[in-house]
């Protein structure tokens, strides 16, 4: 009975350390790649107009969608033709 229960014991605590290697295996993997992914969203962004003007955007990849000139800046200036 006793190398019954000690087997036992030795077969619950290698499926723990198989399981804690894999967690750990699994978290090093996520984090070289969130590492690698890092550097590739903050090089800048560049588009070419029609006109040949080049425009290099290098904001951050969360403000790209966001507007450069807040509400509360600016004034509206009515165009009228002469």
């Amino acid at each position: 009975m006793f190398i019954l229960r000690i087997l036992f014991y030795f077969v619950v605590f290698g499926m723990l350390a198989i399981l804690f290697v894999f967690l750990f295996i699994g978290l090093a993997v996520r984090k070289l790649k969130n590492k690698t992914r890092q550097p590739r969203d903050n090089q800048p962004r560049q588009t070419t107009q029609a006109d040949g003007s080049v425009i290099i955007d290098r904001r951050p990849a969360e403000e790209i969608g966001k507007k450069i000139i807040p509400k509360d800046e600016g004034e509206y200036v009515d165009y009228e033709d002469a």
